[in-house]
């Protein structure tokens, strides 16, 4: 019975928890690095992209974005930087 109280005050503050860190929305415009495959070195696109290239068109993908915390936009993935694309003003 004490594995079970502390698994039910485990339960309790666990929600707690997660509701104290900070969520931070992301805008629609922001770029991501998304990988479709190991090889592929990512490519830099908004949510909408995602939605239009890949999701609609059933391809699976990764979205790495978050993983590359500690790097610059630009210096990994396909070597374009963001602000750099040909298709935005």
């Amino acid at each position: 019975m004490v594995g079970f109280s502390r698994l039910t005050v485990l339960g309790a503050i666990i929600p707690l928890a997660l509701a104290a860190i900070p969520s931070v929305p992301r805008p629609a415009t922001a770029l991501r690095l998304v990988k479709t495959s190991d090889e592929d070195p990512g490519t830099w696109m908004t949510e909408e992209e995602k939605f239009e290239k890949l999701t609609s068109k059933r391809i699976g993908f990764m979205d790495i974005t978050d993983t590359m915390s500690n790097c610059e936009p630009g210096t990994r993935g396909n070597g374009r930087s963001p602000k750099g694309r040909q298709d935005r003003a």
